[in-house]
């Protein structure tokens, strides 16, 4: 952008001198200089907007992987050994239990056991 600005302002020079009194050639200076700081401005607000939206996004998907991979509705609050895996809330790990599941919802490991894992 650096060299887009000297070239333009480089027209802007060349259109000035083109005006018989300095005072309009320095109001066409002014008017070019108004004309980069809204274009700044512009590129700045969009860079923000972008920015806000990929937080956002980040913030939802962070917030999405904290939930239960069965029933995506409660936390996360239960491991799979020997796996490691924590994936399954207490409703879900009650009734993966109940069914007498073998593999994890996950990787489908072999399961050896359930354990609550406290989370701060």
């Amino acid at each position: 952008m650096d060299a887009e600005c000297v070239q333009a302002a480089e027209e802007a020079m060349h259109e000035a001198a083109k005006y018989e009194t300095r005072c309009e050639a320095l109001a066409a200076l002014v008017d070019f200089a108004r004309t980069l700081i809204e274009q700044a401005r512009a590129a700045e607000a969009e860079r923000a907007r972008v920015a806000a939206e990929a937080a956002a996004a980040a913030a939802e998907a962070e917030a999405k992987e904290a939930l239960c991979v069965v029933c995506m509705d409660a936390p996360k609050d239960h491991f799979i050994r020997p796996c490691m895996h924590v994936c399954t809330c207490e409703a879900c790990t009650q009734q993966l239990q109940e069914q007498g599941a073998q593999s994890c919802p996950v990787c489908r490991g072999p399961i050896e056991g359930i354990e609550r894992v406290f989370i701060q």
